[in-house]
C-alpha cells in the first residue's frame, strides 16, 4: 500500500493518524476498531452517506444567475454514479467540470484487517482527508511519456519521408508488420533505455496502436498549422485554391495562403485539404469557412484570391469570388498568370486553323507511337546488347513523347522539342506501324502521319510553334515560382511582348534557314517559296500567292498576331485598386510618409542595390523602416501578397499522388490531409519539438475519447 501512498514531511502527518492495530486474534474480529478522533461511520453501502440511490446533485443557483455544485454529494464511484450523459443537457458541462474538481475517487469503504505477526493490521480512511491516493505514481508518468516520445519519434521520421504506417499482418510473431512497427522496433533495439521501458509494457499501454499512431499524426498536423498561423501573426493574407481528383476519384480542394512573415519575406503555405462532395460555389465556400474557423484565420485579413481559371471549374471559381467579395469587398480577385499564359496557347491552337490542324497531328502521333513502346524498349535492347546503341549518363537521356494538356505548363512545347530531336526515330516507328500494326486503321493511320512528317509544312509549322512556345515557356516557368510577385510578373509579361514584336519584325530569316537547314538534313523536299501556292487538300483560290506570302504571312505573322491579341486580352493593364484599402486618413498619412521615404531612400546606401519589391520589404524589415514608415510598408505588402500562380497548390496535388497511391487508395479524408499537411510543410514540422506534440495529442485523446489523460 505504501507505494500507492505520497506521504507528506515527517512534521506534517497528524500525530494521531495510525494504521488500525489490534492484538485480538483475526478470527475474533468482527469490526473495525476506532481510530482515535475519528467519527464512528456506521453506512457500510459502497458510496458516501450523504448520497442516497436515485438523488440528483445538489445545485444552487448563483446572483450571477450561474450554476454551482456541491462537488461532495457527487457519487465517486464510477461503478454507482450516473452517467453523465443522463444529465441535461445544459447541465452536463458543469457536472464534468466538477467531476474534475472533486478528482480521483477516495472510496469510503470498511477496509479489512490483515494480520501481521501478532497484530492486525488495516488501512484508514481518513488518510484518504490528507493524500490524494491514486494508482498512477511518478515513474509510471515517466514510463509513460518514454513510450509516448519513443512512437512520435516514429511518427515524426514516416511523416518527412511520405511513408506509409501499416503492415499487412500486425500480430506479434508476424514479419511484415508495416513501417510503423519496424521502425520503432530498431528504436528500441539500439537505445537501452527504450527497450527498458517497453519490455515492461502493459501490452495494453505500448502506444501503437493504430488509434494512436493516428492521433499522433492528428496531434503533428494541428501543430504545423498552428505554426504557420503564428507565423502568419496577425498579418493580411491571399488565398490559393485549386482543386483535383484523387486516385479514389474524390473532389478534394486544397487551399494555401500567401503572406509576408516576419522578416518581410514572401510565403505560400498549405494550411489544408478538404474533400467536396460538389463543386459548387457555395460548397467550396462553406469548406473554405470551415477551414478558417478550425484554423482561426479571419477572412476579414483577405486581401487576395487565386484560382485555376484554366480548370473545367472555372465558372464556379468567378461564382466564388464573387460570394467572398460579398463578405469583403478588400479581397482583390488575380488571375492565375501562369493558366493566363496557357488559356492564351489553347485560344490559339483552337481557333486558328492552321495551328489546330498542326496540334492534332501531334495528339495523333503520340497517341498512335504509344501502342509500340514495348516494341521500341526491345529493340533498344537489342541494339545495346549487339553494341550498336551507346548507354550513358545525361540530361537529354528521354526518349518518350510528352503529351500536351491544355491545363499543364510546356506540355505543348516539350512535346514539340522532343519530336524534333526524334524526329527520325518516330518516322521510323510510324513506319513500322505501317507494316506491322494490329488494325488496318492503325496501318492506314501511321501511312498518313508518316507521310504528313515528310513535308515541309509539318517541319516549318514545327519550328515555328518551337520559337513562338519557346517565349511563353520561360515565362511559364518564372511563374512558378513561390516568391514571385505582381510587379516582377508583369515585367515578365511585358518582356514576353517585346519579344513577340521582335521575333514579328526581324524573325523570319531566321526561321527559314532554320526550317531548310532541317529538311535538307533530313532528306525533306524544299519547294520554292517563289512559286504559286495551293494548299493541300484544296482547289486553287482565285487570286494566286507565293509560298513565300503564305508561309510568311498568312502563318508566320498571323500566329504571333493571334498570340499578340490573346497576351492583351489576358494581361491587361494591371489596376490593382491597392489605394483603396487605405481611408481618408490613412491616405493623408500615406502622402506624408511617401514623402519622407523618398527623401530618406535616395540617400540610403543600404537600399541602392535593390531591384525587386521582395528584397525591398526584407531590408526595410531588417533595418527597421517597417515601422518608421507603416503606411508604406503596408502599400508594399499589399502588392507583394496578391497571388501570381497557384503553383504551390499544384504542387500539393503532385504530393498528394505520392502519399495517395494506388496501394493506399482507401485512406481517410482526414488521414490524408493529415500525412499531406506534414508532408509538404516540413520546415515548420520538424522543428516542432517532442512535448508541443506530446501536449496537442493530449487534447486530441481528450476530445475523441472524453477522458482525462495527465501528462505533467
Amino acid at each position: 500500500m505504501d507505494k500507492f501512498v505520497i506521504r507528506l514531511p515527517r512534521t506534517s502527518v497528524p500525530p494521531n493518524l495510525e494504521p488500525i492495530v489490534s492484538n485480538v486474534p483475526k478470527e475474533s474480529v468482527s469490526v473495525e476498531p476506532i481510530v482515535p478522533n475519528e467519527p464512528v461511520v456506521t453506512n457500510t453501502k459502497r458510496c458516501h452517506p450523504i448520497v442516497e440511490e436515485g438523488s440528483r446533485s445538489r445545485i444552487r443557483r448563483t446572483s450571477d444567475g450561474g450554476e454551482s455544485f456541491d462537488i461532495s454529494s457527487l457519487e465517486s464511484d464510477p461503478g454507482l454514479r450516473k452517467p453523465i450523459s443522463d444529465y441535461p443537457p445544459d447541465e452536463q458541462d458543469n457536472i464534468r467540470r466538477a467531476y474534475l474538481m472533486k478528482g480521483p475517487c477516495q472510496p469510503n469503504l470498511d477496509f479489512p484487517l490483515t494480520a501481521f505477526g501478532d497484530q492486525n493490521r488495516g488501512f484508514s480512511k481518513t488518510w484518504y482527508t490528507y493524500y490524494a491516493i491514486t494508482k498512477q505514481t511518478d515513474q509510471a508518468r515517466i514510463a509513460y511519456k518514454d513510450r509516448l516520445e519513443a512512437s512520435i519519434k516514429v511518427v515524426r521520421l514516416l511523416l518527412e519521408l511520405g511513408l506509409p504506417f501499416r503492415g499487412h499482418d500486425e500480430s506479434e510473431d508476424s514479419m511484415t508488420k508495416g513501417k510503423f512497427h519496424t521502425c520503432l522496433r530498431f528504436l528500441v533495439e539500439n537505445n537501452q533505455e527504450a527497450k527498458n521501458v517497453q519490455k515492461n509494457t502493459p501490452s495494453n499501454a505500448k502506444m501503437t496502436a493504430p488509434t494512436i499512431q493516428k492521433d499522433i499524426v492528428k496531434a503533428c498536423a494541428l501543430e504545423t498549422v498552428e505554426a504557420i498561423r503564428r507565423d502568419m501573426r496577425d498579418a493580411y493574407f491571399a488565398l490559393l485554391v485549386d482543386e483535383s481528383r484523387d486516385v479514389s476519384i474524390k473532389e478534394q480542394m486544397v487551399v494555401a495562403v500567401r503572406y509576408l512573415d516576419k522578416k518581410g519575406r514572401i510565403m505560400e503555405r498549405v494550411v489544408g485539404f478538404v474533400h467536396v462532395a460538389e463543386t459548387t460555389s457555395i460548397t467550396l465556400k462553406k469548406a473554405i469557412e470551415n477551414l478558417f474557423s478550425m484554423n482561426n484565420l479571419s477572412i476579414s485579413k483577405l486581401r487576395g484570391q487565386g484560382y485555376d481559371g484554366a480548370s473545367n471549374m472555372r465558372g464556379e471559381y468567378n461564382d466564388l469570388k464573387s460570394l467572398i467579395l460579398q463578405e469583403n469587398k478588400y479581397a482583390y480577385f488575380i488571375h492565375c498568370f501562369a493558366h493566363q499564359l496557357q488559356l492564351t496557347l489553347v485560344h490559339v491552337a483552337k481557333h486558328f486553323t492552321p495551328v489546330f490542324d498542326f496540334f492534332e497531328v501531334i495528339s495523333q502521333i503520340i497517341t498512335l507511337t504509344d501502342q509500340l513502346v514495348e516494341l521500341q524498349l526491345e529493340q533498344i535492347l537489342k541494339e545495346v546488347e549487339s553494341g550498336e546503341r551507346l548507354t550513358g549518363r545525361g540530361l537529354n537521356q528521354e526518349t518518350s513523347l510528352r503529351r500536351a494538356a491544355e491545363t499543364r505548363w510546356g506540355t505543348h512545347y516539350e512535346s514539340i522539342l522532343r519530336i524534333i530531336s526524334m524526329y527520325n526515330a518516330v518516322l521510323n516507328l510510324l513506319r513500322i506501324i505501317e507494316v506491322d500494326g494490329i488494325t488496318l486503321d492503325s496501318r492506314k493511320k501511321a501511312e498518313s502521319l508518316a507521310y504528313t512528317m515528310n513535308t515541309f509544312d509539318f517541319v516549318f509549322k514545327l519550328h515555328m510553334m518551337r520559337k513562338v512556345l519557346g517565349i511563353t515557356n520561360t515565362l511559364s516557368k518564372a511563374l512558378q515560382k513561390k516568391d514571385q510577385d505582381i510587379v516582377n510578373a508583369m515585367d515578365n509579361v511585358n518582356l514576353c511582348k517585346a519579344r513577340f514584336k521582335y521575333l514579328r519584325e526581324s524573325g523570319w530569316d531566321d526561321l527559314h534557314l532554320e526550317v531548310n537547314s532541317f529538311c535538307e538534313k533530313n532528306e525533306i523536299s524544299i519547294p520554292n517559296l517563289d512559286d504559286t501556292y495551293a494548299p493541300p487538300g484544296r482547289s486553287r483560290r482565285r487570286i494566286d500567292i507565293t509560298g513565300k506570302h503564305y508561309y510568311c504571312h498568312e502563318l508566320f505573322y498571323e500566329v504571333i498576331a493571334h498570340q499578340a491579341r490573346e497576351f492583351d486580352d489576358y494581361f491587361p493593364e494591371l489596376a490593382t485598386k491597392l489605394i483603396s484599402y487605405f481611408s481618408s486618413l490613412d491616405l493623408l498619412v500615406l502622402d506624408d510618409q511617401l514623402d519622407m521615404y523618398y527623401l530618406d531612400m535616395t540617400k540610403n546606401i543600404e537600399f541602392s542595390g535593390l531591384n525587386e519589391i521582395g528584397k525591398l520589404s526584407i531590408k526595410m524589415v531588417e533595418t527597421r523602416k517597417s515601422l518608421m514608415y507603416p503606411q508604406v510598408y503596408r502599400l508594399i505588402t499589399l502588392a507583394l501578397i496578391l497571388p501570381v500562380a497557384t503553383a504551390t497548390v499544384e504542387r500539393a496535388f503532385s504530393a498528394m499522388k505520392l502519399i495517395k497511391s494506388e496501394a493506399r487508395n482507401r485512406m481517410g479524408d482526414g488521414w490524408m490531409s493529415d500525412l499531406l499537411l506534414t508532408f509538404i510543410e516540413k520546415d515548420f514540422f520538424w522543428v516542432l519539438i517532442s512535448r508541443q506534440l506530446q501536449n496537442v495529442f493530449k487534447t486530441c485523446v481528450l476530445v475523441v475519447s472524453n477522458c482525462l489523460l495527465i501528462i505533467d
